[in-house]
């Protein structure tokens, strides 16, 4: 071994680790640090590990180990960790849809883009079924419910990503629709941007509707007329 180069030095010792977010029990908590690996900087040393531990910290709340990669000389500093905080899918969508989105979201947390665009588009389709939309192809039954005012044509061309992404994903065609013809494969960027478009979708159609109702007190199936505002009231 070159004299230069340093064993990482291992420490078995506790130490109480700023508050953050845990992936297990959603709760912003304290940590716990455990036994960690540091890296001192050496010309033998991995770039991206000169300065930077490797650890088991737990969580005060839940007690579950969170595996983090972070700075030796800074803990708010966390380059990685597993798992990862992943996204929930919001509560108030269908079942079928709501299933859908989560597996969208746990494969973008993976890093796994393609998987994600792929289960973005099943959850397009779960709403189309969702709202009875006409039989026909997916532009078909986007451009039905433009027609019965379920959705309006913008968040209609914000659907049509979703259908891009999971043709990309699963066939390796459709790149044109994004500006690159070339294009076989989905990236990051791409799920981040059809996630957002789903997730205004969802909104519109699903989560504010359910909140709204909420907030008056009427039930899920109660007329639609009750959740106009009564603008002539005194």
């Amino acid at each position: 071994m070159p004299e230069n180069d340093k064993l990482p030095v291992i420490d078995e010792g506790e130490e109480n680790m700023p508050a953050r977010l845990c992936p297990y029990c959603k709760i912003v908590s304290n940590f716990s640090r455990g036994p960690s690996l540091s890296h001192a900087q050496s010309e033998n040393t991995p770039p991206n590990q000169a300065g930077q531990i490797l650890a088991l910290d737990s969580c005060a709340n839940c007690r579950a180990f969170m595996y983090v990669r972070g700075h030796a000389d800074d803990a708010e500093k966390v380059c990685d960790q597993y798992p990862k905080i992943v996204d929930e899918a919001p509560e108030e969508l269908p079942e079928p849809i709501r299933w859908a989105f989560s597996e969208a979201l746990k494969c973008y947390g993976a890093e796994a883009p393609n998987g994600s665009l792929l289960m973005c588009r099943r959850a397009l389709q779960e709403v189309m079924t969702d709202k009875k939309a006409k039989k026909g192809d997916l532009p078909v039954q986007l451009q039905d419910l433009v027609d019965r005012q379920e959705i309006t044509p913008r968040l209609k061309s914000w659907a049509e990503y979703a259908q891009v992404g999971g043709r990309i994903a699963a066939h390796g065609t459709g790149g044109q629709a994004w500006g690159d013809p070339d294009k076989i494969w989905g990236t990051m960027e791409d799920a981040d941007g059809v996630i957002k478009y789903l997730q205004s979708l969802f909104d519109y159609l699903y989560v504010l509707d359910v909140q709204h109702r909420a907030r008056l007190g009427i039930p899920d199936d109660g007329p639609e007329e009750q959740l106009e505002p009564n603008i002539n009231a005194s």
